[in-house]
């Protein structure tokens, strides 16, 4: 199966992500959707990538004859609770990769460049389960405006009541991607706004603070396709940590990885990541170090 991780910008935890993906799961290709000037600084030369290729695009240009610039123009600041332009554009690259990238497999996985699994949950197909799974790893919402404003924003988009698994939230950070699902969602999406779904999304932000693609998909497979909404309960994989301001951490593991590597590269192993979470008391099923 194929991966696609929409990345704002090269980071130091972004090797270890990569790494994780392919030791756990080994996808034949990694997609890789982020600004022209962060391709190049990117540098694959100690990465442990096996035979899994990589491949990057620019998000510039992923909806021409759109520019990004064009649909910025389209997005509203409504005030300091309002997620930037770029977190917008990333709910719509992770809806519309399927559109872009040629031969991507069906389905495919996207998957958030700051969540680094430390224990592997199943993703794949077994001989005791039919579907491909991802796993619910969020416990709740941040706050209650957040789920105000993806139930509403979802309700305006599909017309239809934005759903929770019974514990954890449909935010997981990755997600088991159908073209035909996709397909069906752009269509829907059209029918009700009467315009281009890329475009109806980004004009979400002049009303609403929040959007979630994740959600609004699994609302939508829930009502039209739930053969196929398949997961793990959150009491199975829901043991992660997660950092919301991850500066003073990603310091120490920059301290760790450079000793151990008698180098000063500005790239964190997934090697060094296992070290830094052997040390914790609570082994976690998962990391995920934001904003880097």
């Amino acid at each position: 199966m194929d991966f696609v991780i929409p990345l704002h910008r090269a980071n130091p935890i972004f090797r270890a992500t990569i790494e994780s993906i392919i030791k756990f799961y080994e996808p034949r290709n990694i997609h890789i959707i982020t600004p022209f000037l962060e391709i190049e600084k990117i540098k694959l030369n100690s990465w442990n990538i096996g035979t899994t290729l990589l491949n990057f695009i620019p998000e510039e240009t992923f909806f021409e004859p759109f520019s990004k610039s064009d649909l910025e123009k389209l997005y509203r600041n409504i005030d300091e609770n309002s997620r930037e332009f770029g977190w917008w554009y990333q709910q719509i690259l992770k809806i519309g990769a399927f559109i872009k990238i040629p031969n991507i497999s069906e389905p495919y996985m996207v998957w958030d460049s700051d969540l680094i699994p430390i224990k592997r949950w199943e993703i794949y197909p077994t001989q005791e389960y039919q579907y491909h799974r991802f796993a619910i790893l969020q416990e709740s919402a941040r706050s209650q405006m957040n789920i105000t404003q993806y139930k509403e924003s979802i309700f305006e988009l599909i017309e239809m009541d934005a759903l929770e698994p019974v514990t954890g939230t449909f935010v997981p950070h990755h997600f088991i991607m159908y073209r035909s699902v996709l397909e069906d969602l752009i269509q829907h999406i059209e029918r009700i706004s009467q315009k281009s779904w890329f475009i109806t999304i980004i004009q979400l932000s002049t009303k609403f603070l929040r959007f979630s693609a994740y959600k609004c998909i699994s609302t939508f497979m829930y009502n039209k396709y739930p053969n196929l909404l398949n997961y793990h309960e959150f009491s199975l994989y829901g043991n992660g940590i997660r950092l919301r301001d991850s500066r003073t951490a990603v310091e120490e593991l920059l301290s760790m990885n450079n000793k151990d590597n008698n180098t000063n590269h500005m790239d964190i192993s997934y090697d060094c990541i296992l070290e830094y979470v052997e040390k914790m008391e609570n082994k976690p099923t998962y990391l995920q170090l934001e904003h880097v």
